[in-house]
């Protein structure tokens, strides 16, 4: 081999790793298999039950319902909540994707398990799991909160507080409005 085409082979080799180190380090995805998705250079199955990548915060939307400012908001919400109580809440949106209709229950029990929803020794977490795509939502306790919410008054708080919303499209008013019952309910008001 020429050694200019040598030198040309080696600098296009070297520009092309450093680019590729470059798009790893601002969490850019070059290459994953199909079926998957990236978070924070992690590559996770796409189905819940392969693998569940961590939470973004209180609210962890992977299916787009809510805006940037509407998350944050539910976020602070949750946050201050829990402050003043222990109880600690976890909203999460599940694409389509990445659950079915009949595992999506196991996959939002798996999930609050997972992240460690609530605090262990009080087993006080809640999870609220949201799909769209699905049309399906579904609100896992922890054992610690069956005093003060029962499963019928859980069934009840989503009839009547996050669905009607819902139907309509209102994905974000529906969540604030059942979180804004849930946490008057759990703060014992």
């Amino acid at each position: 081999m020429q050694p200019i085409l040598r030198l040309s082979l080696i600098a296009l080799l070297s520009l092309s790793f450093t680019s590729y180190v470059s798009a790893q380090e601002r969490d850019e995805v070059i290459a994953q298999p199909p079926g998957s998705f990236s978070l924070h250079g992690h590559i996770y199955h796409k189905h819940l039950k392969d693998a569940v990548p961590p939470a973004t915060g209180y609210v962890t939307d992977w299916e787009n319902l809510f805006s940037e400012t509407q998350e944050a908001h539910l976020d602070s919400l949750i946050s201050n909540f829990e402050a003043k109580t222990t109880i600690e809440i976890a909203v999460v949106t599940i694409d389509s994707s990445m659950s079915s209709r009949e595992e999506f229950d196991s996959i939002t029990l798996k999930i609050a398990n997972e992240w460690g929803v609530g605090q262990k020794s009080k087993n006080n977490g809640l999870i609220i799991g949201i799909s769209n795509g699905l049309h399906i939502m579904r609100i896992q306790t922890g054992s610690g909160l069956a005093v003060q919410l029962s499963d019928e008054e859980t069934q009840k708080i989503v009839d009547t507080d996050f669905l009607p919303y819902y139907e309509k499209g209102q994905y974000y008013k529906g969540t604030l409005n059942g979180l804004e019952v849930l946490i008057h309910k759990l703060s014992g008001d």
